[in-house]
């Protein structure tokens, strides 16, 4: 598909997922309930696995933080293991060299009542702009993205977008924009000309 990006954790997963579940040695790694989905994590795959694969296919890494029973001190340390030369408490845990991501989501789709951490638009906002901080303080030259609204289908929509954008200001580089489509119907001229309604979402 030649993609230029790929985000991890993905989905309705990362807001639960503990990224130092998911470093170190295999074998000695967790294995949780993952709630989103109801399944088993095994966290076999982690940040040091997905980073290999990124340099492997040749995209750009996007991190995406827990802000859903994460906290913006997870995530800050998360940067500091990914981004930072060994010499502090999180960096000496990153076999190598540091991996200098610079794209990171602040959530997913945390306007979404089914989402683990859900909160309004005024809270979602202060929790993004503590983690946003504390994440560029540590790395300043780090791009990121603010959760915007995940669908057309809720009482939010649009507002919620501007709640977060008028409270985070400048701390946000870009807002998400997600859309879901596919040919249910088996209506293949509307399923091709889904990109006007996706302009119009935009």
């Amino acid at each position: 598909l030649n993609m230029t990006a790929m985000r991890y954790p993905g989905g309705n997963f990362a807001s639960g997922y503990h990224w130092l579940d998911g470093i170190g040695p295999r074998e000695q790694r967790p294995t949780n309930r993952e709630l989103a989905w109801n399944s088993i994590e095994t966290n076999q795959f982690g940040t040091n696995e997905y980073i290999q694969l990124c340099r492997k296919m040749g995209w750009t890494p996007m991190l995406t933080v827990n802000l859903g029973t994460g906290t913006p001190e997870e995530a800050r340390n998360w940067v500091e293991y990914c981004n930072m030369p060994h010499g502090t408490r999180y960096a000496n845990l990153r076999p190598g060299d540091p991996y200098g991501v610079k794209l990171w989501c602040l959530g997913n789709e945390m306007d979404g009542p089914w989402q683990l951490g859900h909160v309004p638009a005024d809270q979602y906002a202060i929790r993004a702009q503590q983690a946003g901080k504390m994440m560029k303080d540590v790395d300043p030259t780090l791009e990121l993205v603010a959760c915007g609204s995940c669908t057309t289908t809720l009482d939010s929509y649009m507002t919620w977008d501007r709640q977060v954008l008028e409270y985070l200001g400048d701390m946000a580089d870009y807002i998400s924009l997600h859309r879901y489509v596919g040919n249910r119907e088996n209506d293949t001229a509307n399923y091709l000309a889904i990109g006007n309604s996706i302009d119009k979402q935009i």
